[in-house]
């Protein structure tokens, strides 16, 4: 006799079942696992940080010498430096807990969906017994 498959959680990317857990299309049995949990990987600002660092010195640089042009390249880089601190989002992924090692699994920017996914899998671990 077969045991029921009962579905916890289930959106295009993820489907967690009493059974397995299936994140971006790779399947893993939930007997093989063992913890679960959110990690946020932290964004790497040296790009945009060292962008405006050079933008704002041409602008200082154009206004001590008196060299206008150098401001027309400095504001707007140092602008674009902004844009690009402000538009980076950090990212966190599903960590699956096996017997031999923790696995970095789906990633994504909402913070939300992730931990959804989580408590998902922490109920089928649970349920399981």
């Amino acid at each position: 006799m077969a045991i029921a498959e009962t579905t916890y959680f289930k959106s295009e990317r993820c489907l967690v079942t009493s059974t397995r857990v299936v994140l971006d299309g790779v399947t893993y049995p939930m007997a093989n696992i063992t913890s679960v949990r959110k990690h946020k990987l932290e964004i790497n600002r040296t790009a945009p940080l060292c962008m405006g660092a050079i933008g704002a010195l041409m602008t200082f640089a154009a206004f001590d010498t008196g060299r206008y042009g150098l401001a027309v390249l400095g504001v707007p880089l140092a602008a674009l430096a902004v844009f690009i601190w402000r538009s980076q989002k950090p990212k966190y992924v599903v960590v699956l807990g096996t017997a031999g090692q923790d696995t970095d699994t789906m990633g994504s920017v909402d913070g939300q969906e992730i931990a959804a996914i989580v408590d998902a899998i922490t109920k089928a671990i649970i349920g399981r017994g």
